[in-house]
């Protein structure tokens, strides 16, 4: 049940780190990363690499960070 958040607390550690184990085009070395995260079920392509679905041509994007958002993460 996506909606029991406590159930988070029973599900065995090797479980929850599953993902991990997908590869990432995008990020093959698997370093720091800002992007969406392939999980190989509930996202299992890139949204966006190689190149974005035809149903997402025209829907707007909008990026961005503040100056100092990520500055103890990457100096």
């Amino acid at each position: 049940d996506p909606s029991d958040t406590h159930a988070l607390l029973s599900i065995p550690m090797e479980r929850l780190v599953e993902g991990l184990a997908t590869n990432d085009p995008v990020n093959p070395s698997r370093g720091l990363y800002f992007g969406p995260v392939l999980d190989g079920r509930f996202l299992a392509r890139h949204p966006f690499w190689p190149s974005a679905p035809k149903q997402s041509a025209y829907i707007p994007m909008i990026l961005g960070n503040t100056k100092d958002e990520t500055r103890n993460l990457i100096g």
